[in-house]
């Protein structure tokens, strides 16, 4: 009886390998519903707005995902005629950040892009995702 659970066991052990490891089930991850809120930072009076990034990170045979935030700007940090101030963007955590709602006074729109990056692992390995959403402080606040 014993011989029978252990072979069994074993048995059950393989079919869990093969199914885990060579060919079966892989980490599967997915960014969806990307948004910013607000998208738009009027005026450009130089302060620092909260805005938040929602979106969704769903996986399959994973584990829970790890997400993060980055920023970029079409401008520099310290442009000529946007008053001089920074940072100009301060990520809070993994949904939050801060804008700075100013632009450079020769150029056009400022746009900052906010990259999500999203990794899990699980089954077979593991997944990464990056996703982006823009927020744009308008030169001509009639845009």
């Amino acid at each position: 009886m014993k011989t029978m659970r252990l072979i069994l066991m074993l048995a059950v052990l393989a079919c869990l390998s093969r199914t885990a490891f060579a060919g079966g089930p892989q980490c599967q991850l997915s960014i969806s519903g990307v948004s910013a809120n607000p998208n738009v930072l009027t005026p450009p009076d130089h302060k620092m707005i909260p805005v938040t990034i929602a979106y969704t990170a769903a996986t399959l045979f994973c584990f829970l995902p790890h997400c993060s935030l980055t920023v970029s700007s079409n401008q520099s940090p310290n442009g000529e005629g946007d008053g001089n101030t920074g940072p100009d963007y301060q990520v809070i955590d993994a949904h939050n950040v801060l804008l700075r709602a100013e632009r450079a006074g020769g150029d056009g729109d400022r746009i900052y892009t906010v990259g999500i990056h999203c990794s899990a692992s699980g089954a077979g390995g593991g997944a990464s995702r990056n996703a982006s959403v823009t927020v744009t402080v308008p030169h001509d606040a009639s845009n």
